[in-house]
């Protein structure tokens, strides 16, 4: 398959994953992924952990980071210095000022130190029973997982809910896999 054809595919699934996740509640389908989550990452105590700033279309993961932050290690968000290059990584705390970054997403006001996480949690719109990722297209979270991977192996978590899976998600080689799911419905693991 070219790569146009995957281009075609994935910008077809997207726009068919944004109509579809349009109807679906956040607000309680969130803390259902929560909870599986933290029953997934009790053996991962400790250590950086990369969350996001969900868009209304995405679960919200804040009251996860507020308590990994306060109990468990370092909380960091993703920003986007260089919408061409991989993500920076910048530590979090429920109390810190933030600030509209790139695609309007509220990043740390204070970026002096950045960190590498030891576990990525990861927004997309679509995945598979392989680990195929679908995401909004800029390409950000693929490139940051070749290079952190190519550096240490971070755990990559993708974060969704159930209504997200598909048979069938295109993939081509600059596309990363992820690691493992978390749905509202449960765990999905990769090889």
């Amino acid at each position: 398959m070219s790569a146009e054809t995957i281009r075609e595919q994935k910008q077809t699934l997207r726009l068919k994953m944004a109509a579809a996740l349009a109807s679906v509640d956040f607000g309680m389908v969130s803390p259902l992924v929560v909870y599986n989550l933290k029953a997934y990452l009790g053996p991962f105590s400790g250590g950086c952990l990369a969350g996001y700033w969900p868009y209304p279309s995405e679960v919200n993961l804040t009251p996860l980071l507020k308590e990994w932050s306060q109990k468990q290690g370092t909380v960091c968000l993703p920003v986007v210095a260089n919408k061409k290059a991989p993500l920076d990584f910048y530590p979090w705390t429920p109390d810190m000022p933030m600030e509209e970054g790139a695609y309007r997403i509220p990043i740390p006001k204070d970026r002096t130190t950045p960190v590498i996480p030891h576990i990525l949690l990861v927004p997309l719109l679509a995945f598979d029973d392989k680990g195929h990722r679908l995401g909004r297209g800029a390409g950000c979270y693929d490139r940051t997982i070749e290079k952190l991977r190519r550096v240490d192996k971070p755990h990559v978590i993708g974060i969704a809910c159930e209504q997200q899976f598909l048979p069938f998600v295109p993939a081509d080689e600059h596309d990363q896999a992820l690691d493992a799911v978390i749905t509202d419905q449960g765990l999905y693991k990769f090889p």
